[in-house]
């Protein structure tokens, strides 16, 4: 088991952000976890990645507990690719220097050279800025950024929402690549239905920081069993 998350809750003053949730995550899933904003998957996803302490509950990545200690680092096992990498790369620094920033390895420009490959990139982009890049570019450097440290666990917040329709396809696809070649595990986080049947293989439906319908996308979309959940899918057919 990759991720076991347990009875984890977590509020801000008298709203209740996460409550209650508990899933798991095995090795080379692709969890979509849906729902509106405001339903807490952020929140659910920082604590996940040892930002934020919960209130309740237990956390356990690869069978060690991590709810003890806060703020933890498992830098090596998890990363985030945000919606929005424009707000992650610093204006200032080429994008070579963006992508060594994590490594610190011997050969960088080397690691470099092969981190852009690997997302589709040319080699000579890591002597560019960002607001040189396109969106979908940018896009790519957030995911060849976070493949930096070659974790095993990438959570993947709205990374295609600000995108157009065809970029979409296109970071989808490198993405499901990316998992093959890489053996990734996805937590792909979205308000989008259409994006997570492509991508994943269970669904975990979030509405007012609880998880209240979970189970295989397949029978997630044939059959799915609480109103909310009919409401997203009738909203993207």
């Amino acid at each position: 088991m990759l991720l076991e998350v347990k009875n984890i809750s977590k509020s801000f003053g008298k709203v209740k952000a996460v409550d209650n949730v508990s899933f798991s995550v095995e090795e080379g899933d692709s969890v979509g976890l849906v729902g509106e904003s405001g339903s807490g998957k952020t929140t659910l996803a920082r604590i996940l990645l040892g930002l934020l302490k919960p209130d309740l509950g237990d956390l356990q990545f690869l069978g060690r507990d991590r709810s003890l200690t806060y703020p933890y680092n498992i830098s090596k096992i998890a990363q985030i690719v945000f919606q929005d990498p424009q707000n992650s790369l610093n204006p200032r620094m080429k994008i070579g220097e963006a992508l060594e920033e994590p490594i610190k390895i011997h050969k960088t420009n080397a690691k470099v050279a092969e981190l852009l490959e690997l997302v589709g990139l040319p080699k000579d982009y890591a002597n560019r800025y960002p607001n040189a890049l396109s969106g979908g570019e940018r896009q790519r450097v957030g995911i060849a950024r976070a493949l930096a440290v070659e974790p095993k666990f990438l959570i993947l917040d709205e990374p295609v929402s600000a995108l157009d329709l065809k970029t979409q396809v296109q970071i989808l696809n490198l993405l499901k690549d990316l998992k093959s070649k890489l053996n990734l595990t996805y937590l792909f986080i979205a308000h989008d239905l259409s994006v997570i049947k492509y991508l994943c293989n269970r669904i975990l439906v979030m509405y007012k920081g609880r998880i209240i319908e979970s189970g295989p996308a397949e029978l997630v979309f044939s059959s799915p069993a609480q109103d909310y959940t009919k409401r997203l899918l009738a909203s993207v057919l």
